[in-house]
């Protein structure tokens, strides 16, 4: 078990953005924390009002993105645009390229969200945008993404977002309790706390 504390994260200090990195990226660079799995990044995201990041491409990677306060307004080069806000989720599947931006879509309110990279299964993927949405306040435990096979029908998944690598995003909402999950058969876990305290322990 490892544990990654926040002020051990990297930080980008921009002025209007301010990002915390769970693994390396960008001028943050730690050999040791590289990524985990097919996960690649984690960054905790803040951007002031009227700012963001100009349209700018991507290549085989799954881009989720988590807002977790105020309104994210998107574009891309498939022709997908809007803005998504808490109580949402966004899957933007890069592949063999594509072009977006990401501004905050408010003048007056900081935008907070997470984006979560994933390297897909396969490379060479064709580009393709999905969000989906669920009721944060009173969801206990919800499966944000979950995997979807490039051979499987199109449309809705039956847990969030279809990612194309075998993983499961889930959110889990709770004031107090506990939660499990599932190790065995080499399943490999990651927790990532959004806010509150957190005790983590295994039964055996």
């Amino acid at each position: 078990m490892e544990i990654r504390r926040t002020e051990d994260r990297g930080l980008t200090n921009l002025g209007w953005l301010k990002s915390h990195h769970t693994f390396s990226f960008g001028d943050y660079y730690d050999s040791k924390h590289m990524g985990f799995h097919s996960l690649r990044v984690i960054n905790d995201d803040l951007v002031a009002p009227g700012k963001g990041f100009d349209s700018h491409p991507h290549r085989n990677m799954e881009i989720i993105t988590i807002p977790l306060a105020g309104a994210l307004a998107h574009e891309d080069s498939t022709g997908n645009r809007g803005i998504i806000k808490r109580g949402m989720v966004q899957r933007m599947t890069a592949g063999k390229g594509i072009i977006h931006s990401e501004m905050n879509g408010s003048v007056s309110e900081p935008v907070h969200f997470l984006q979560v990279w994933i390297e897909p299964e396969e490379k060479g993927l064709v580009p393709s945008y999905e969000e989906v949405s669920f009721d944060w306040p009173k969801s206990d435990s919800v499966t944000l993404g979950s995997y979807r096979s490039k051979y499987e029908p199109k449309g809705p998944s039956r847990h969030g977002l279809a990612i194309h690598q075998n993983i499961d995003i889930i959110l889990h909402n709770r004031a107090e309790g506990k939660f499990q999950f599932d190790a065995s058969n080499n399943g490999a876990r990651w927790v990532h706390l959004i806010h509150g305290p957190f005790t983590v322990g295994c039964a055996w």
